[in-house]
């Protein structure tokens, strides 16, 4: 009798939180379809627990294949978080020490030729303070395990059809070399896409420059201050202690019903892989990135766990300069309070950020680029309305 009390009591509550949680799903699955994104999952997560949690609209759009909260797909830049992870991880081991010089640790030295007495700290690569630069040879990464079509008569973005034309040309041309190869043919002398533009005009901690290419080489620091792959590095000590299973590296490694395809400006285009892998290449779903934010929310209010509580405030806290952690963005999503980083490669936009006032997570894994890259962004904001509103009561 008392079970039926408490459940007649519990009633009405019940019915709230089910008619917002319908209401949230219905505001977010108008998302989808006609020139918007193809398919997409979002989550809302706590320091312990997946709180919202649904897919939207496709994987495979000519299969009809549902994009649900196991599809995976590459989350582009939100991968450089793994890197500042990785790096706190291989500072507490004793492997390397974040105010090292970045040349202790590769094959060839990296020198700013405006500032050649200034040493590149590998805190520097982390801040994105190092001052290099990406310039147009970073495109030259990504390479495609089969020949991107040509665009259609009828695609849809008539302002972008000589820019997606003369961009799937450059992608057809890319060939794969070593990461070590790459990154020494852009910054070391001699290479063969060497050039002072790909330097900045102030020294190393000077100005914040966002670098895809810094990221990569502070993967190889990891590698060759800790002698292990650094895709194992991160398998070891964040995707295996956490219970990433269904994380990787390689879209290969998954079958057709697990992975999205990826569509550029609506268009299907063929799996890819980076050079630069580090960077953008981690392979995952929102229920196993979501075990990854939530660790991090648990580690910035100061619990140990993959790195100790005293890494995660100087990865999140201390090491900020211009905005920025260790890999990790600082007032992130237009906010003081938020902390994460987002990402976008051809056929990729993605969230991932924290809450820092409130402890809620927000995750949002889209495969399609749209060309205001509002739709992901809008569904973000949906959810933290949602949290403020319904989960903070």
């Amino acid at each position: 009798m008392k079970r039926l009390l408490l459940l007649i009591a519990l009633f009405p509550f019940l019915i709230y939180a089910q008619t917002s949680t319908d209401s949230l799903t219905s505001k977010l699955a108008k998302l989808t379809g006609g020139n918007a994104i193809v398919g997409y999952a979002v989550a809302i997560i706590n320091r312990d627990s997946i709180l919202y949690a649904r897919g939207f609209g496709y994987a495979d759009r000519e299969k009809k294949l549902p994009y649900t909260t196991k599809t995976v797909q590459p989350i582009a830049s939100i991968s450089k978080t793994l890197i500042g992870v990785s790096l706190m991880k291989a500072q507490e081991l004793g492997m390397l020490d974040l105010n090292d010089n970045i040349n202790q640790y590769l094959p060839f030295k990296i020198i700013n030729p405006r500032f050649p007495d200034s040493e590149i700290k590998i805190r520097h690569l982390a801040n994105h303070t190092s001052s290099l630069r990406d310039t147009r040879h970073y495109e030259k990464s990504y390479i495609f395990y089969e020949p991107i079509p040509k665009i259609q008569k009828n695609f849809p973005f008539g302002f972008k059809r000589l820019m997606v034309k003369m961009t799937v040309n450059r992608y057809n041309k890319n060939k794969k070399i070593p990461l070590a190869d790459f990154i020494r043919n852009i910054y070391v002398p001699k290479g063969k896409w060497y050039s002072r533009k790909s330097f900045g005009k102030l020294p190393p901690g000077g100005k914040y420059t966002y670098c895809n290419n810094g990221a990569a080489i502070a993967s190889m620091i990891i590698e060759n201050a800790s002698g292990m792959a650094y895709t194992d590095f991160v398998k070891t000590y964040i995707m295996k202690p956490l219970g990433m299973e269904y994380s990787g590296w390689d879209l290969k490694d998954y079958n057709a019903t697990e992975k999205s395809k990826l569509y550029p400006f609506l268009l299907e285009i063929p799996d890819y892989k980076l050079i630069t892998l580090a960077d953008g290449g981690f392979i995952t779903n929102v229920l196993d990135f979501s075990k990854y934010l939530s660790a991090v929310i648990r580690g910035y209010n100061g619990e140990d766990n993959i790195i100790t509580s005293t890494s995660y405030n100087k990865m999140l806290k201390e090491y900020v300069l211009f905005g920025q952690g260790i890999f990790w963005s600082i007032d992130e999503f237009e906010s003081k309070d938020y902390i994460g980083h987002t990402g976008g490669d051809p056929g990729v936009q993605t969230v991932a950020i924290i809450d820092t006032k409130n402890n809620f997570g927000y995750i949002g894994f889209s495969n399609s680029n749209t060309p205001n890259y509002e739709e992901l962004n809008t569904a973000i904001k949906i959810l933290i309305d949602y949290s403020k509103k319904n989960l903070l009561k």
